[in-house]
């Protein structure tokens, strides 16, 4: 998993669909936050968006879904 900067999170966490996990946020005026996210896995899909400059198209990967079939 990459921050939307590139820099490399710390080692990815397996959550199991319908998990909740904690993350710490500090926004650009430094107050530190913190949010609760739920994994979905049937309307959110984990997946990957890269941009290939070479051929100047983005390629969407499933990394983890319930079912297939979504995206």
């Amino acid at each position: 998993m990459h921050t939307n900067h590139g820099r490399p999170w710390p080692p990815c966490l397996e959550i199991e669909d319908g998990e909740f996990i904690r993350v710490r946020i500090v926004h650009l005026n430094g107050k530190p936050r913190v949010l609760t996210l739920k994994q979905d896995l049937h309307y959110w899909p984990t997946w990957e968006l890269r941009f290939n400059p070479e051929a100047a198209m983005w390629r969407l990967k499933t990394i983890k879904a319930l079912d297939e079939g979504i995206a």
